[in-house]
């Protein structure tokens, strides 16, 4: 897959032009180990006014200075026209221990370039078909699967009909996602991404909205569930109370494929250990608590007032074996006849409880376990992301079921006058490799920064900062302080 990547990727040297290139920062890619994969990264990048006028003449290089694929998308403009935020997509691929730098520079005029990659969208009334150059998906448009088929080589990968999505309501019924709308939100050069908006039937009619991502020349999938209780709240006397009645409970949400023939099963359950291949038919990786001191902490009651945690930390079932660990990072990969299926779950302790499971040939990632001891609620009007599946790999089998996965979600950022820090998680064997912007003193902070110019969640700390130094408010947990007094987090005790 790897070799299929390099191939679609032009690689062109610029010795001569480097001096025409305005660069505009650097992307460091900081790695203990390295990985070997390739590692799909979306970023988004503030840019001063007047910086930036047309996004085509924005280009990326590796350490070599070779021009990598790049695909862009302006999310605002200053009132001149020019881009305030952009958006990146890359590839970066086999990161070097230690770490490598990225140029991210303008070119005096837009240059014409052989198209990056071989991604190809095709839509019919029954379903999306995406081809990325490695793999084919295919994608169903009347129930959420997601994938109905995966091909590597022109052979099916999964059992077809195996994947499904179920919600499990209180009294054990399962209920079915139903697509109402489909729509085609990116077509780049690196990335596609494709939405799917509808209900689930049954008892708890919750509406989700999902979004698959996939990128040139990988079998590489990321996906992104998010599910919203359309009811209103009630919250007599203004409080917002846990068990109000326009609350939606429900036991599990699970996703399900499995893959087409004998499968072989590899697995760990912390980033800094190796892949352990094991003969067991059957395995459950599950986190019930934080697995920090304080994982019986207050803040994770339930509508009883009571602390639903039954253990600290996470629990391993494989076979006959049973061994518990403070707090997981799994991988878990099936190997069949026709390619393997490696699956990574991003922030799988920090958002317990979560759960990974092997039955054969059947993966099943539980993003609300039925493990848990009490029911999940989700209030009148609010709506939940329990981040999915980072990376959803699907390879020829020739490398093993030790093959290393890498993968990235959209990065956090972490404001301070100083810089600018994008971590960029990593499903590895290795410890991740993080993602930060040097050269900051180039743009000036007013004028990235102004009161204008904040984003929604920026806004919001910002008014909780004000609220709590004038005695409004407590802080929800620990408060964190940058090298910047105006760019503070608040986090909850883990």
């Amino acid at each position: 897959m790897e070799n299929a990547l390099k191939a679609t990727q032009p690689g062109h040297t610029f010795p001569s032009s480097l001096s025409e290139l305005s660069v505009l920062t650097t992307l460091v890619v900081e790695s203990a180990c390295g990985s070997p994969a390739a590692q799909p990264v979306t970023v988004g990048i503030p840019l001063p006014r007047g910086a930036v006028t047309d996004p085509g003449r924005v280009v990326l290089l590796d350490p070599q200075d070779h021009e990598t694929p790049l695909q862009r998308r302006p999310l605002a403009r200053w009132s001149d026209g020019s881009v305030k935020w952009l958006l990146l997509d890359f590839l970066a691929d086999e990161v070097p221990p230690g770490g490598a730098r990225w140029k991210l520079g303008q070119e005096a005029v837009v240059k014409g370039r052989p198209p990056a990659g071989s991604m190809r969208i095709r839509e019919s009334a029954r379903s999306v078909v995406v081809e990325t150059g490695a793999a084919t998906f295919h994608l169903d448009r009347t129930t959420l699967r997601p994938l109905a088929r995966v091909l590597l080589g022109g052979e099916d990968v999964l059992e077809p009909g195996s994947g499904r999505t179920v919600l499990v309501d209180p009294k054990g019924s399962r209920g079915t996602p139903s697509v109402e709308r489909v729509a085609v939100e990116a077509r780049g050069p690196v990335r596609a991404t494709v939405r799917f908006e509808g209900t689930f039937t049954g008892s708890t009619r919750c509406r989700f909205v999902v979004r698959l991502c996939f990128f040139a020349g990988t079998g590489l999938v990321r996906i992104r569930l998010t599910v919203h209780n359309p009811n209103r709240a009630r919250h007599p006397g203004g409080l917002w109370d846990l068990g109000d009645a326009g609350s939606l409970f429900f036991r599990d949400l699970s996703l399900e494929l499995a893959l087409k023939g004998p499968s072989r099963l590899a697995w760990t359950a912390e980033a800094a250990q190796p892949l352990r291949a094991t003969n067991a038919n059957r395995l459950e990786i599950y986190q019930d608590s934080s697995g920090g001191g304080n994982w019986q902490s207050r803040n994770h009651v339930n509508r009883y007032s009571r602390v639903p945690c039954s253990f600290r930390g996470y629990r391993v079932r494989s076979g006959s074996r049973e061994e518990f660990g403070r707090r997981a990072s799994p991988l878990v990969s099936l190997q069949g006849p026709g390619g393997q299926v490696t699956a990574a779950v991003p922030e799988f302790w920090q958002q317990f409880p979560k759960a990974v499971e092997a039955d054969g040939p059947l993966l099943r990632v539980r993003l609300f376990p039925q493990q848990f001891s009490s029911l999940f609620e989700l209030q009148g009007g609010e709506q939940k992301t329990p981040n999915c599946l980072d990376a959803l790999r699907a390879a020829r089998g020739g490398g093993g079921v030790h093959h290393s996965l890498g993968s990235t979600s959209l990065p956090a950022l972490v404001l301070r006058r100083s810089g600018m820090r994008l971590p960029v998680p990593c499903r590895t064997s290795h410890p991740p490799p993080r993602i930060r912007v040097t050269d900051w003193r180039r743009f000036s902070t007013r004028s990235c920064w102004g009161r204008t110019t904040c984003s929604p969640a920026a806004s919001h700390r910002r008014v909780r900062l004000a609220q709590f130094r004038r005695g409004l408010c407590r802080p929800r947990g620990r408060l964190l302080q940058g090298s910047g007094a105006d760019h503070l987090a608040l986090q909850q005790p883990v």
